[in-house]
């Protein structure tokens, strides 16, 4: 792709003569002659590994790697106008760089259209509407990116601090920042992301403390508090089917729906533009299959929509009807709403009566195992107290006789041996058999 070879130098009156280094490299098909000058022949080869990079990225429309990135930026003037008229580079100083603005408004028609390839599912667009008004908010629109530095990526989240924002929100808002910064790279509008010279935390990070699991009894007592079949429909699909509400449950058709089968095709608008993942297929649960069957008896003739009363709502629109059903249940609304319930629900089938593997539960659910351990796998009360009744080791192991009830506390409480250790049946039990309801489905009352 490039060569290095020597270049005899003209004769000087000074001196003997200065022989120098030239690379010769392809550039969309044109030989170009980079002149190096008298330097020594290990600085030369190095530089020519670096301009390979540079041709290299071009070609594949990628950013160049970090080295080449810092070693373009911190290169000589002379040298580098050199590089820049064979194509390889933009010129350092423009008249006037990509601002933030116009940064934004590029990327947005890139990936803002609604069928096209690479494009965004309106909850993403959402989420990056929202970055984007945070780095106008700290950034001016005229801010030419070529400007901002590390440290001011670290101000930005000083920034966003100062305004009450979440830790996992600034996370978010500055990976999509990062991420935007690093598209003006591969476009070669600037040499190098400033954020590889911040110490901004980009990577996700789950929030213990907004997680809250929906137990079936408390899910029973809102959905008898739902106005018809269409509200309580949602509702089990959020819970009882893992589904993202309002962008999957908004395009469920009863064609989605295969009773023979069991099985429920879920389109999925936010992993669509990925291959093979714009939709999935998840057991038709006794909790979904009851809600769709009365749903599809309740159709009129020519319907196709599963839930068309979603038709021309915000999921915004969603939260006041669904906080009103669950105070009416006398439960306390809980913080995201629908990601909680999507949660609850992997959660459950995780757990000892299901039993289901990580891998099916994810298939189902739509997400990877590391995103369903940070935001999606709770810990739950019920799991801590069958924990702390079963003993690893059977009560004939101690070889002593049996404890005294500790005073004040009453009698032992019974230990359950784990069957793995005591020989006993690895039969799981159902969920009324555990303490929980329902065992199987829900009970009809109520709908």
């Amino acid at each position: 792709m490039a060569s290095l070879s020597k270049e005899r130098g003209r004769p000087r009156k000074s001196g003997p003569r200065r022989d120098g280094w030239r690379v010769l490299v392809f550039v969309d098909g044109d030989r170009k002659t980079i002149r190096l000058g008298a330097i020594p022949r290990k600085q030369a080869e190095a530089m020519l590994r670096h301009i390979e990079a540079l041709a290299a990225s071009l070609l594949d429309h990628s950013a160049p790697p970090e080295a080449t990135a810092r070693w373009l930026a911190e290169l000589d003037e002379k040298i580098r106008e050199r590089i820049v008229r064979a194509s390889l580079a933009q010129p350092r100083h423009k008249p006037r760089g990509v601002t933030v603005g116009e940064l934004i408004d590029h990327y947005k028609r890139l990936k803002y259209q609604s069928d096209g390839a690479g494009g965004y599912a309106q909850g993403t667009i959402n989420v990056h509407e929202a970055a984007f008004a945070s780095m106008l908010g700290h950034w001016p629109a005229d801010t030419v990116v070529a400007d901002i530095s590390g440290g001011d990526c670290d101000d930005f989240v000083d920034w966003m601090s100062q305004k009450g924002l979440a830790e996992a929100t600034i996370r978010k808002r500055s990976a999509i920042a990062k991420k935007l910064l690093g598209y003006a790279v591969k476009k070669r509008w600037l040499d190098r992301n400033p954020y590889e010279d911040s110490g901004v935390k980009t990577a996700s990070v789950g929030n213990s403390a907004r997680q809250v699991f929906i137990p079936p009894a408390d899910a029973l007592k809102v959905l008898q508090e739902l106005p018809d079949t269409q509200w309580r429909l949602l509702f089990v699909l959020s819970r009882f089917g893992g589904l993202r509400v309002g962008s999957e449950p908004r395009q469920l058709k009863i064609g989605h729906v295969n009773a023979a089968a069991g099985t429920l095709t879920v389109p999925s608008p936010k992993t669509k533009r990925y291959q093979g993942k714009a939709e999935r297929i998840i057991p038709l649960w006794p909790e979904l299959e009851r809600l769709i069957t009365k749903r599809f008896h309740e159709m009129e003739e020519g319907e196709e929509m599963l839930l068309p009363f979603l038709r021309g709502r915000t999921d915004a629109s969603l939260r006041k009807p669904m906080f009103a059903a669950i105070q009416r249940a006398g439960l306390q609304p809980w913080p995201r709403l629908w990601h909680n319930l999507r949660s609850s629900r992997q959660t459950e089938l995780l757990g000892p009566h299901y039993r289901c593997n990580m891998v099916e539960v994810c298939a189902w659910l739509g997400n990877s195992e590391a995103v369903a351990n940070r935001h999606y796998v709770q810990a739950t009360a019920d799991g801590f107290s069958r924990a702390a009744q079963i003993a690893a080791l059977p009560e004939t192991a101690w070889g002593d006789s049996e404890p005294e009830a500790v005073e004040g506390q009453g009698a032992k409480r019974p230990v359950i041996v784990a069957p793995a250790l005591s020989g006993g049946s690895s039969q799981k039990k159902t969920i009324a058999e555990a303490g929980l309801e329902p065992a199987r489905g829900l009970p009809p009352t109520g709908f």
